[in-house]
Parts: structure tokens; C-alpha cells; sequence
């Protein structure tokens, strides 16, 4: 190996071994006792032993099953809600001209850079207002308009040949069916969109409610 090649190596080892650090730390943290978890100095190893005693108290006290239904329900009409918006607005701007399509277009790819934690007490008081707090809707709804999936989807259905579109309408296909029969199952772009959405949901629930009855 060369000095350079060697140098690269060992930058990459130091960087992954930082990235590790956490995930590391809190594997430790969580067989440590709640006493030594929240105790400082930070310790890797606590005085009195490693211990199930966090483990213990979910499955016993915690309710799991309700969680996991609602991680699962939410996360599913999330991803098969925003697919359907996010492919029919898609395919509306990669296939139909209409007027003020490009300021449209602009305004999609602006809202991709805002971040989602400055939505979030807008969000709160308009769900609030609608009365859906401590609902599965105050999860699912501010989820749903994804303008990043938008654009994606909206570059792979320019790629489509035309054609294609085309020969289906000559045969009578309108177009919605030409949507749903010929663009939607050309693999692999939507179904990949719609597994990175699901992705998402189960790691991240930015105004998730908790639904205890």
C-alpha cells in the first residue's frame, strides 16, 4: 500500500469510528442502571455493573403492542398517502402544460430547503385548531405533501419516452389510465421513493401524539 492510500485509510478508520460513538454510547447507556445513566462524571463502564433493569421495565410497564400499531399505522397511510399526491402532482408537471406551471415548479423545489423543526409549532396550532390533536390525523396530514418526492418523481416520469404515452392514447386509454397501466409501474423509482418514505416514518414522527385509549 502506498503512504497515501495508507493515510486514507486510517482518516476513514478515525471518521468511522466517530460516527460509531454514539451508537455505541447508547447501547452501553442502556444496560447501565437509571441511577448511573443520568450520574456524572460520564462513565463507559458503571461502578455497580451492567443490568437489564431498563429492558425490565418497558416490556413490563410500557405498552408495546399500542406503540408498534401505531408506528405501523401511521407510517403505511403516511407512505401510501404521499405517494398518490406526490406521483399525480408529478406526472401533472412532467406531461401537462398549464399556466403558472414553472412558478408552480419554483415554489416545490423553494419549500425543499425549509427545515422541518420551523414547521412545527405552525403546525401544532393548526392542528389544534382543527381539533385533531391526540389523533392518528395530527400525525399523518403534516406528512403527507413531500415537495423532495415531488421533484424526484417528477425527473423520472421526464425520462419516460413519450411514446409510450402516446400508443396508449391512440388505443383509447385516457389519462389517467394511461398514468396507472403504463407510467406508474415502470419500476424501480416510485416503489424506491415510497420505501424511503416509510423509512422516514418509522425513524421520525416530527408531530407524533400519543394515542393511549
Amino acid at each position: 500500500m502506498t503512504p497515501a492510500r495508507i493515510a486514507g485509510t486510517a482518516v476513514v478508520s478515525v471518521l468511522a469510528v466517530i460516527w460509531l460513538l454514539p451508537y455505541a454510547w447508547a447501547a452501553v447507556t442502556a444496560f447501565k442502571p437509571e441511577t448511573e445513566a443520568a450520574a456524572t462524571p460520564l462513565t463507559w463502564f458503571p461502578e455497580s455493573g451492567f443490568t437489564l433493569e431498563a429492558f425490565t421495565k418497558v416490556l413490563g410497564e410500557g405498552n408495546i403492542p399500542l406503540w408498534t400499531w401505531n408506528s405501523l399505522l401511521t407510517s403505511a397511510a403516511i407512505t401510501v398517502i404521499t405517494l398518490v399526491i406526490s406521483a399525480l402532482c408529478a406526472y401533472a408537471l412532467s406531461r401537462i402544460d398549464f399556466k403558472g406551471k414553472r412558478i408552480l415548479m419554483s415554489v416545490i423545489i423553494a419549500s425543499i430547503v425549509i427545515p422541518p423543526p420551523v414547521l412545527i409549532i405552525p403546525l401544532f396550532y393548526q392542528l389544534l385548531s382543527m381539533h385533531l390533536i391526540d389523533t392518528y390525523w395530527a400525525v399523518i396530514l403534516p406528512q403527507v405533501i413531500a415537495p423532495a418526492m415531488v421533484f424526484i418523481l417528477k425527473k423520472f416520469f421526464d425520462q419516460i419516452p413519450r411514446e409510450l404515452e402516446e400508443a396508449a392514447i391512440m388505443d383509447g386509454a385516457g389519462r389517467m389510465r394511461v398514468f396507472l397501466q403504463i407510467v406508474l409501474p415502470l419500476p424501480p423509482d416510485p416503489v424506491r421513493r415510497g420505501d424511503l418514505r416509510l423509512h422516514r416514518c418509522l425513524e421520525q414522527l416530527p408531530v407524533a401524539v400519543h394515542r393511549n385509549e
